[in-house]
């Protein structure tokens, strides 16, 4: 399997499949398809009535991945020497948290010191909700470090 699919289907898994009538997240944002919140890829915002095919869904993952993910994650994690398997997990993180995120120190230092258990805990601590955790993001955050979890064992193995 190639990592964009690999990355699809574990954005699948985090909406629990395709959504293809709007609705609330548990944070209270509709969304979509597959993991679209608030707005489409070209822009307009998800309103409560609307419905798409499984085939739109598709379309708007791979559209929203090559435009707004795929581009700064294989710069940022190619000049850091970033295994496929963490590759793989931060684009799932930036497609729903943004790539501004993992452009941060901390984030810097564990891709530059290839310090994979410290990054999941990163990942891990960037489910709170103003101070409050929020069970939809933390199970988001288990399947991304879950990509990346055989580079961790063997980190600990050294």
């Amino acid at each position: 399997m190639n990592s964009e699919q690999k990355i699809i289907d574990m954005l699948i898994k985090q909406s629990n499949g395709v959504i293809l009538k709007a609705e609330s997240d548990s944070d209270g944002l509709l969304n979509i398809g597959i993991n679209l919140v608030k707005y489409y890829p070209h822009g307009a915002l998800i309103r409560e009535h609307d419905i798409c095919t499984e085939k739109q869904a598709m379309d708007w993952a791979h559209k929203k991945l090559h435009k707004d993910v795929y581009p700064e994650v294989y710069a940022f994690c190619r000049r850091h020497h970033v295994p496929i398997e963490v590759y793989e997990s931060l684009c799932v993180f930036a497609y729903n948290e943004g790539t501004d995120f993992i452009k941060t120190n901390p984030f810097i230092v564990c891709l530059v010191n290839s310090r994979w258990s410290d990054l999941s805990k990163l990942m891990a601590g960037y489910h709170l909700i103003d101070g409050v955790f929020s069970k939809e993001k933390v199970g988001k955050r288990m399947i991304e470090m879950g990509n990346f979890m055989p580079i961790y064992r063997k980190e600990l193995q050294e």
